[in-house]
């Protein structure tokens, strides 16, 4: 019965797709010997006398492809795999130098090589983002500082609260030409004083009537004839 063997490192691209075939080939090589589940695998390693320690949780990690453990826990695990038979009797545990153990050993190295150039191109990826808004901003203080910062608009303040020099800086309207061509302007009406009683117009007195005067004094004559009967002399 041949054993299997990892696929080599020119038929991945990425760093997940060798990782997720070398899981594959791990759990083939597991049904060839047995499907020993992960328990056995743990008992069978412990009392192998070779100091092999598998915990369940790391060979859960490695069969479903999840993270790259270092190479002597992969061996390891290697190694304890290929001491079962095709009926899944056990065997004794290969010597770390088997030659069996080559071809392992071979591609995890492969793959801990494709997974350091995929964090190099991440790295380079991210200094090349940074180097590039670095440019940006730069480019953006330089136009900035060409052109200048914007003055800020100074507030509103009344004339009145305007001091001497001040009112200096502050620009007048300019005066009203008159036109030449035009008449005279016509003179301002005066309003009416709000304090002043309204009555009639202002005029020369008003004199009586010749009739009426002429009454008044036909009656003082009479009231010095007849002075009984004059109302003033009651009186």
């Amino acid at each position: 019965m041949g054993d299997i063997a990892p696929q080599p490192h020119g038929t991945f691209t990425t760093f997940e797709e060798g990782l997720a075939a070398l899981a594959g080939d791990l759990t083939r090589l597991r049904i060839e010997r047995g499907m020993p589940s992960d328990r056995d695998l743990g008992a069978r390693a412990t009392g192998s006398m070779t100091q092999i320690r598998l915990a369940v949780a790391t060979q859960s990690d490695i069969f479903n492809g999840k993270r790259l453990v270092r190479l002597d826990t992969f061996m390891a695990l290697v190694r304890v795999l290929l001491s079962y038979d095709e009926y899944g009797r056990p065997t004794a545990v290969p010597s770390h130098t088997a030659p069996e153990l080559d071809a392992w050993r071979r591609r995890w190295r492969e793959l801990a090589a494709l997974q350091s150039s995929g964090h190099s191109r991440a790295r380079a990826a991210r200094a090349a983002q940074s180097a590039t808004e670095g440019a940006e901003a730069v480019r953006e203080s330089l136009g900035e500082s060409a052109t200048g910062p914007r003055a800020p608009a100074e507030p509103h303040q009344p004339a009145d609260s305007l001091g001497p020099a001040d009112r200096a800086r502050t620009p007048r309207h300019p005066e009203p030409v008159a036109d030449p061509t035009a008449g005279p302007a016509p003179e301002p009406t005066a309003r009416p004083d709000p304090d002043q009683p309204v009555g009639p117009p202002a005029g020369p007195p008003t004199r009586p009537a010749p009739y009426a005067l002429r009454h008044r004094l036909v009656g003082h004559l009479a009231c010095g004839t007849r002075r009984p009967a004059c109302p003033s002399a009651r009186r």
